[in-house]
This record gives structure tokens, C-alpha cells and sequence, in this order.
């Protein structure tokens, strides 16, 4: 039944083009897709190691390509590569757009601390910081705090990750000091349920710009559509990070039926399809790669147009991984 409703909507398309650029912010513009390339074990990442000199080649491929938006994290030592693959590209500084992510620490001036520490390592301005999670990770219930994030010491001592939302609130604080100190552009958070992002929103200064979750077809539907609403009402641009699935779970793109029949009947790849959901959804994304083919197909999404009925058909796709593709 699904292929022969398929057969009715690939019957016509409205080939309009979307924008590679979408505002997040007055005077702030940011791609919409990124790339987030991460190569070795965080030890295995510093100059001089294959690591290093992978990462650094991918992200010059990715501007070779035309891309322009690039995603990293305090955590995953990889910015020193990041910024040469910047200084090598012969692009303006401007043309570029780089977010970069920190631990929620329930501190502002550990918050700010580990901005500047990120940007040193940058050798640039960030376009965007974003809190790298909630931190609310078992068995805080107890009062057993987790220690999740290594701050790079040579003790290797761990920051405790923030334990309630008053700590959410602080480390937002040190982002929006990092804003006054034009470390960054914009500011924003990751993985905020409603809940989350009002108690950002209760003391904040500045709104975050952007929520950065995961989200792609096929999961949407078990994740929280309200927290999808509630930040298109407010202006707060929704980021999706592994638009193609969490191979983790089983659950990926690639192998989703609806995806694949959709991808065939437009000759294009089913990547492509997933990402042009998302794309249509108004938000931006994070994929990863080191091949040129598919980098440039990432790109080439902003000329797929799904039908509004494409949509529906992806919006209700399956979830279950034991009705994947195998």
C-alpha cells in the first residue's frame, strides 16, 4: 500500500531551492549543515598525530566542497585542528562558522573559564558556544554526584557534571559572560527538554540561539515534538545532531524502508532524503564524514524539495529497528 501512495506523490515536484544559510539571530547567520568530523580517542588527537592530520584533511575536503559550517566540543580535543584546517583553508574568517560545545559545570566563571580555554585552543572567535548536555546524569538521585567530564589535566581530575537546574542556570551565566567578552556570536544549549530551557530562560539575559539534539526520521516520533514547538515559538533554532541514526541503537536512516523507497524514486541517496527532512523541518544539523562524495551530497540537499506529503509519509516513518532495512 505504501509504494503504490509513494507512486501518487512522486509524481510531481516543486524543485524549489533552500537556503544554505539560515538566520539565528539578528545580524547572525549560520549554516545549515555542519560538519562535526572527529578522528581517534581523545588522547590521540593533538598536533603531529594521524588523528590530528585526518581531522585536519576531512575539514579541508569539506571546504574544498563548499561547506562551511563546522561543529566541535571542548571535550573532544580537537580544536587545535579545527583552527589550522581554518588558517589553511584561504577562507575569510567570516565566510566560516564554528560552534563548539562545554560541559555544564554549575559554575559561571568555570563555565567561562573552559570558553576561553576552547577559543585558545581554536586560535579563534567561536560563532556559537552551546552547554554540551544537561549533566543530569545517574545517580544524582542519591546524592552521589557523577564526575563526567575530563577538564584535560595531567591529574586527570573530572568536573563534576551540574546536578540540578540552578546549576544549568550558572553555567548559562559564564556563556552569556563569554558573550560580553565576545569569545562567541551567539550562545545556546544541547539536549534541553522544555523544562530545561525554561529554567535557562528564567534568569537568562540573552535567549539561547540554539538546542542542539538529536533528531532524525524515524525517532522524532519517540522524542518530545512539544520541545520542538516550544523553541520555533521562541526563536531558538533546533540543531539536529545524528541526522542519520544512532548506530548504537540500530536505528538509522539509511536502512529505514520509507527512506530508501523515497531516495529511489528521486535518484538521490537516502542520506540525502533524511537530511532534506530535517532541512524542511526548519532546523539545521551535524553530520561527519571524510569523503568527498558525500560531503558534496550533504551539501546538495538544499535543492531536494519534499512534497508535503513526502514529509508526512518520513514523519510517520518507522521506528523500530527489527522493521529496518538489514
Amino acid at each position: 500500500m505504501m509504494r503504490v501512495c509513494l507512486s501518487l506523490i512522486f509524481s510531481a515536484y516543486a524543485h524549489a531551492t533552500h537556503p544554505r544559510w539560515v538566520s539565528i539571530a539578528p545580524g547572525v547567520e549560520m549554516p545549515v549543515v555542519s560538519q562535526g568530523y572527529i578522528a581517534g580517542g581523545p588522547q590521540q588527537r593533538g598536533p603531529g598525530t594521524a588523528s590530528y592530520n585526518q581531522t585536519v584533511d576531512a575539514l579541508l575536503t569539506w571546504f574544498r566542497v563548499g561547506g562551511r559550517g563546522l561543529d566541535t566540543a571542548w571535550k573532544y580535543r580537537n580544536q587545535e585542528a579545527y583552527g589550522e584546517a581554518i588558517r589553511r583553508s584561504g577562507l575569510k574568517r567570516s565566510d566560516i562558522f564554528v560552534t563548539t560545545k562545554i560541559p555544564c559545570v554549575g559554575s559561571s566563571e568555570k563555565a567561562l573559564e573552559l570558553v576561553r580555554q576552547d577559543v585558545a585552543r581554536l586560535g579563534t572567535y567561536a560563532d556559537a558556544v552551546i552547554i554540551h548536555g544537561t549533566g543530569f546524569i545517574p545517580p544524582y538521585v542519591s546524592g552521589n554526584p557523577v564526575h563526567c567530564w575530563d577538564d584535560g589535566s595531567p591529574s586527570g581530575f573530572f568536573t563534576p557534571c551540574c546536578q540540578n537546574t540552578t546549576d544549568i542556570q550558572a553555567t548559562y551565566h559564564g556563556l552569556e559572560l563569554a558573550l560580553q567578552e565576545n569569545l562567541t556570536r551567539v550562545i545556546g544549549v544541547s539536549s534541553y527538554q522544555i523544562n530545561h530551557l525554561q529554567a535557562v530562560l528564567a534568569t537568562a539575559k540573552v535567549a539561547p540561539a540554539i538546542n542542539q539534539c538529536e533528531e532524525f526520521v524515524g525517532r522524532h516520533i519517540n522524542s518530545s515534538d512539544a520541545t520542538i514547538d516550544f523553541c520555533k515559538k521562541r526563536g531558538i533554532t533546533y540543531m539536529a545532531f545524528s541526522p542519520l541514526g544512532n548506530m548504537q541503537t540500530g536505528k538509522t536512516v539509511l536502512k529505514n524502508p520509507v527512506v530508501l523507497e523515497i531516495a529511489k524514486a528521486r535518484n538521490v541517496s537516502a542520506a540525502q532524503i533524511g537530511m532534506a527532512w530535517i532541512q524542511q523541518k526548519g532546523m539545521t544539523m551535524v553530520t561527519a564524514s571524510n569523503n568527498a562524495k558525500h560531503l558534496t551530497e550533504d551539501l546538495a540537499i538544499e535543492a531536494i524539495d519534499l512534497s508535503s506529503d513526502e514529509m508526512s509519509v518520513l514523519d510517520n516513518a518507522p521506528t523500530d529497528p527489527a522493521s529496518l532495512v538489514v
